[in-house]
């Protein structure tokens, strides 16, 4: 598929890891053949120049592949659609010659593009195209399928423990040995966190590399199947996912969508989650370290800690809670975070207004719960204050659930942004709040139009 693959593994033996490295390698090649655009007599390349309305058998694994794409296009409103190669082909062309493409040829093209116009039968095994001129690119889907059955090859040769990289996309088996999951980063472009996982997989969309500059405008490599042009500023997104073909298509399709609407399309399959590296927010916490943070007021620093990747507040016996801010002071800026609560535990933000207004707090769990969390899930969280003039916005999951209204609470330590846990005098038993991706971008004015 044109990208570069790479197996890691722990076997008993060297010879079995060869043998089952091997293995996955043949599977990898094998796939090549059939999802590559790249080769001429690819499985893929054949199939395009049947041409239209010819309904044509393919194999299992480029079924599979077409049915999961034409599933996410569904899901994201076209956002995701491997019909895209005509627009591939136009830009790449116009923009080696320094120009856009015509806004005629530009529109013909696009009557060559749309999910809707692949036909699958199911029940034949066979695709039909629906208008002349049409390719199909599956470079945003097939590594991720690639990766699957690499993987799944490695099982079945009696490896657990193993990573496959396909051009950056990543399936992850069991952790090494003595470890609690593999090291990955997320990001690009110098906005990477690094976070240990197993068992599940991460692709990574966006345009750090690759991109056109003409005239002065940006043009990125990754295209908007619905209009037909490049994106202006693409985000860059990386999706963790329970399999590579759902990391890969759900990290193209967020990146075209945007954070507002690529989180929300991510929320919706079960057990994935996506970190977008917005240039405009800074890192309050590198998943590492406490550097950056400090001891609330009480002297409790203590109660915070680093625990796989995420800033975790403890509370139980003989710790009834506690409370870190950061270093910095702020006056107008937007906070957003991802978190998740153990049951029954308090657990909030206390936010700095100005010097002379106390911080007032935001409860995300207990029976004061102003941002109630989903109990259990990782919930995330956009936080939106303006300054001396006391206005704050939440977002939780997508949803506003405060417009400006003015929160009463506590004094705290004026310009610094605190997390807090309780669990009351004496907790029965050790509860955690954590949380992740915590970052902040400062903001010129109070009036958001100026922003």
């Amino acid at each position: 598929m044109g990208v570069e693959a790479r197996v890691l593994l722990y076997a008993e033996t060297e010879a079995r890891a060869r043998a089952a490295a091997k293995a996955a390698f043949d599977r990898m090649i094998e796939l090549d053949h059939v999802l590559s655009d790249y080769q001429a007599d690819s499985e893929l390349n054949r199939l395009v120049a049947r041409g239209p309305d010819v309904a044509v058998p393919v194999s299992e694994d480029l079924f599979a592949v077409l049915a999961a794409a034409q599933e996410f296009s569904r899901r994201s409103g076209g956002a995701f659609d491997v019909t895209v190669k005509p627009l591939v082909q136009l830009w790449k062309g116009a923009l080696k010659a320094g120009r856009e493409p015509e806004a005629q040829a530009l529109e013909q093209v696009l009557r060559r593009v749309g999910f809707e116009k692949l036909c699958l039968d199911p029940k034949r095994r066979t695709v039909l195209f629906r208008a002349a001129g049409m390719a199909l690119d599956l470079g945003a889907i097939g590594k991720g399928y690639a990766c699957d059955e690499a993987l799944e090859v490695l099982k079945q040769e009696g490896v657990e423990s193993a990573l496959i990289d396909l051009g950056g996309d990543l399936v992850l088996g069991a952790p090494p040995p003595g470890r609690k999951g593999w090291t990955v980063s997320l990001g690009c472009g110098g906005r990477e966190i690094l976070v240990a996982l197993s068992e599940c997989a991460v692709a990574t969309s966006g345009d750090t590399e690759q991109f056109t500059v003409l005239e002065s405008v940006r043009y990125s490599h990754i295209l908007d199947p619905r209009s037909g042009r490049p994106l202006a500023d693409a985000p860059c997104v990386s999706v963790v996912a329970r399999d590579g073909m759902t990391a890969d298509a759900l990290a193209s399709a967020a990146s075209v969508l945007g954070i507002a609407d690529g989180r929300r399309l991510v929320a919706a399959q079960a057990g994935a989650w996506v970190e977008f590296a917005d240039p405009r927010f800074v890192p309050l916490f590198d998943g590492v370290t406490l550097d950056g943070w400090r001891a609330g007021s009480k002297g409790d620093a203590p109660v915070f800690g680093v625990e796989d990747g995420a800033l975790t507040g403890r509370v139980g016996p003989g710790r009834p809670g506690g409370e870190i801010t950061t270093e910095r002071a702020y006056t107008c800026f937007e906070l957003e975070l991802d978190g998740v609560l153990d049951p029954s535990l308090e657990a909030g933000l206390r936010l700095p207004l100005s010097p002379d207004v106390p911080a007032v707090e935001i409860p995300f769990g207990g029976p004061r719960a102003v941002a109630p969390f989903l109990e259990g899930e990782w919930n995330h969280l956009v936080i939106r204050v303006s300054g001396a003039s006391g206005r704050i916005d939440v977002w939780l999951n997508g949803a506003r659930i405060r417009d400006g209204s003015l929160l009463e609470g506590p004094p705290g330590p004026a310009g610094r942004i605190g997390l807090w846990v309780r669990g009351g005098a004496e907790p029965p038993q050790t509860l955690r709040a954590r949380f992740k991706n915590l970052r902040i971008r400062e903001i010129r004015s109070e009036r958001p139009e100026d922003d």
